[in-house]
């Protein structure tokens, strides 16, 4: 019984020996086969090529080349710190544009190259993100979100969308710009030395930020214009229009696209896009009868191009109103500069007032001071204020010629009437008087 025990036992722990190592080169074979290895990111899940398609790699190259050359150098900057002399302290550039224009899509472009060249990370956020509910909160908000990119100690460029929204209002008694200039800026001075640092910020527009903040940024922000370049739009509207399912008609040549774009000049890149999409729609609702292969045709451009036309005069596009708080500081402006001035007129008409009176009293040559004193008087009023008293009298005295002629008028109908009326009632009385009354009986009984 022992030494079926003992047999027993011996088999158990060869067994166990025999799992061990297999389990062991089970391991070793994974790791091979999974190695965490730097140079292998891009095969990892959520690597910069898993965030991006095909699609918008290849937009971000294309707008990467037609971008202006001071946002490509960024690229060069960040590869090489020494590439601008003295520039070791660039750390921060602003994209400035209308919307369309390529301000985001560029600053992605960059991150990517970053991340695919030099394992750079990058984080994007929209400014909307930061905002808090309570006063101050923005700030906090914005804080953190940049701390926690330095305590990483990683190569990152992070990108904000829309920092306008973050900076301007600085007077406004409702947002606390202040306190986001503040924590924007005292953590870019912190990274004046950091080579493992950069912020790019699209801004719509940067002529309301406050004067201290225009003063740091006046030479680190790129302007991203419309774009007035014909070749450039052709190969926009060309690259969106052939596709792998779609082909321009031959007889679409480069002058019939200029022609028709010039139409929108000035245009975005966004601009274009949209009218591309469109133009493919138009197409197959005039063509529903083609092939896979679909071809477009000139009047569906024509078409695209009228009703995008047509849709910004409708939204009034080129209009941007005001908001109420910048109303209210346009009212109260006016209101200040109409009081200053009516003040200054209302003195100095006293001082001329003071001295025709002082004339007049002398008694000595008054028809001269008279009349030198009414001139001085007039030349006082602004020719606004000439024009609009002008107005208001030639209205009063149209209004009163015209009372003046209703009265005449009604007072002729009313003698007129009471004159038609004394002749009606004469008229009756006489025949109702006891001659004539007399005179009809005799008549009567005559016949």
């Amino acid at each position: 019984m022992s030494h079926t025990r003992h047999i027993l036992f011996s088999l158990l722990c060869i067994s166990n020996a025999l799992l061990s190592i297999d389990s062991t080169t089970q391991n070793n074979n994974q790791n091979k086969q999974f190695p965490l290895d730097s140079k292998h990111i891009d095969t990892i899940p959520g690597a910069i090529d898993n965030e991006f398609s095909e699609e918008d790699i290849e937009e971000m190259e294309f707008i990467f080349k037609s971008s202006p050359i001071e946002a490509r150098e960024i690229v060069d900057h960040l590869q090489d710190p020494t590439y601008f002399i003295g520039n070791k302290d660039y750390r921060s550039s602003f994209f400035v544009g209308e919307p369309g224009t390529g301000k985001t899509m560029m600053a992605k472009a960059i991150a990517y190259k970053m991340a695919k060249e030099k394992g750079w990370e990058y984080k994007f956020v929209s400014s909307t993100s930061f905002l808090g509910e309570y006063r101050n909160q923005t700030a906090i908000h914005l804080q953190k979100e940049l701390e926690t990119i330095e305590k990483s100690k990683k190569p990152t460029i992070i990108i904000i969308d829309e920092l306008h929204r973050l900076l301007e209002n600085t007077n406004s008694k409702h947002h606390d710009t202040d306190s986001n200039v503040t924590a924007l800026w005292t953590f870019l001075d912190k990274q004046k030395d950091n080579e493992n640092f950069f912020l790019i910020g699209t801004m719509n527009r940067i002529d309301k930020l406050p004067k201290a903040l225009k003063s740091r940024i006046v030479s680190d922000f790129i302007l991203f214009p419309a774009l007035t370049d014909p070749t450039i739009k052709n190969n926009i509207l060309r690259r969106n229009l052939i596709t792998l399912q779609s082909d321009l008609d031959k007889d679409i040549t480069d002058d019939f696209l200029n022609k028709e774009l010039k139409k929108i000049d000035p245009c975005f890149g966004r601009d274009l896009k949209k009218i591309s999409n469109e133009i493919h729609r138009i197409n197959r609702r005039n063509n529903p009868m083609q092939s896979s292969m679909t071809i477009v045709k000139k009047t569906s451009i024509e078409q695209a191009i009228n009703a995008h036309i047509m849709r910004k005069a409708i939204l009034k596009y080129e209009t941007e109103d005001e908001t109420d708080e910048e109303r209210q500081n346009r009212y109260h402006q006016e209101n200040l500069n109409m009081h200053e001035q009516h003040f200054a007129q209302q003195q100095l008409m006293q001082i001329a007032i003071n001295d025709h009176q002082n004339n007049a009293s002398k008694n000595i040559y008054a028809n001269h001071y008279e009349l030198d004193s009414r001139k001085k008087i007039d030349s006082l009023i602004p020719d606004e204020q000439k024009k609009l008293y002008l107005d208001m009298m030639t209205n009063t005295e149209a209004r009163k010629a015209r009372e003046a002629a209703e009265k005449i008028a009604a007072e002729e109908a009313s003698k007129k009437a009471a004159e038609e009326a004394a002749s009606e009632k004469a008229k009756r009385d006489a025949e109702n008087s006891l001659y004539n009354q007399l005179a009809r009986w005799v008549k009567n009984n005559d016949q």
